[in-house]
């Protein structure tokens, strides 16, 4: 039976479409998180400077919930499930995308895990008549909704790459313009970096967090 047999079955569609649903939900945390991030990281000058920076959104709801799929997910990487090779892949891969936060590989892992799992379930609450009818036509419903549920944090780490690489695209010129006043009047390049780095941030948040962390590391 191929995909487009299955997603004629009226029960299986209802499920997908749910299971669709429940993507978007997780998925809209994990952008409201990076976003928080992402200005964390924009911010990173003042931090060194000494200067403090809000964290009234940590204790909130949806960030124990992110916290807990990190830690699950970084409870299935120590466990040797995945080999380092794969585990600095997800690494590199993420940080493509610009999420290079400390939990990035934990979440992702996660989140995969876990969607395989809670997809079928959620398939089984809604299609209990498919569930008593057994037989293939089960079985195929059951590995169709863990296959999207295990392969959907790729999709969206692919879209957000994507999305990533186009703001770094448009901030590129005005980068390079700057860069080159800045050494022009006899900035050297780390210095020259981190103050186009720190002026750009307001028009190109994403460019702006490229240069600082590139200052960063070539100061250490």
């Amino acid at each position: 039976m191929n995909v487009a047999a299955l997603l004629a079955i009226p029960d299986l569609r209802v499920a997908v479409l749910l299971g669709l649903l429940l993507i978007a939900a997780i998925s809209g945390l994990a952008l409201r998180r990076t976003a928080r991030q992402d200005r964390i990281t924009r911010r990173l000058s003042e931090l060194r400077a000494g200067r403090q920076t809000s964290t009234a959104e940590a204790g909130n709801v949806s960030g124990r919930i992110l916290d807990g799929i990190s830690r699950f997910g970084h409870v299935v990487a120590a466990s040797g499930v995945l080999s380092g090779k794969a585990l600095t892949g997800i690494r590199a891969q993420l940080s493509a995308a610009g999420w290079r936060h400390s939990n990035a590989v934990g979440f992702f892992v996660g989140a995969k895990i876990i969607l395989a799992i809670t997809l079928p379930l959620l398939g089984a609450a809604i299609m209990p008549s498919l569930l008593v009818a057994g037989g293939s036509k089960t079985t195929l419903v059951v590995v169709a909704l863990a296959v999207v549920g295990l392969l959907l944090p790729d999709w969206l780490l692919g879209w957000r790459r994507k999305r990533y690489h186009a703001a770094l695209e448009r901030g590129l010129p005005d980068m390079l313009d700057m860069l080159v006043m800045c050494t022009e009047s006899g900035l050297s390049l780390e210095p020259a970096l981190a103050r186009v780095g720190n002026e750009i941030a307001v028009i190109h948040p994403v460019m702006g967090a490229e240069l600082t962390l590139t200052s960063n590391e070539m100061h250490i």
